[in-house]
């Protein structure tokens, strides 16, 4: 009997060693996977920010770019209207 309670607890003992290294195994594999997200999310939020810098650049030039077509169609609007009444002041002159 005293033998079968020692193999017992020693059976016991190295199933505890061994739940312990597996357990220690499964806290490293989280801890790499946890430490994985933070790189790929700290990547993810410079990326992010460096797409958002490219994106109020561009909204910037095209606002700059629709303020230009706004000054040219009303230089064009001036010059038209300069030019009828250069045709009208000819017309009068004809007469």
């Amino acid at each position: 009997a005293f033998f079968l309670c020692v193999n017992i607890w020693g059976n016991l003992a190295l199933m505890i060693e061994n739940a312990q290294k597996e357990l220690q195994k499964a806290r490293k594999q989280i801890q790499d996977l946890n430490w994985q997200r933070k790189n790929d999310q700290l990547a993810g939020g410079a990326k992010l920010r460096e797409l958002e810098s490219n994106w109020v650049s561009l909204v910037s030039k095209n606002y700059e770019i629709e303020r230009a077509i706004i000054q040219l169609e009303n230089e064009v609007a001036q010059m038209k209207q300069q030019q009828g009444d250069e045709n009208k002041e000819n017309i009068r002159q004809d007469f």
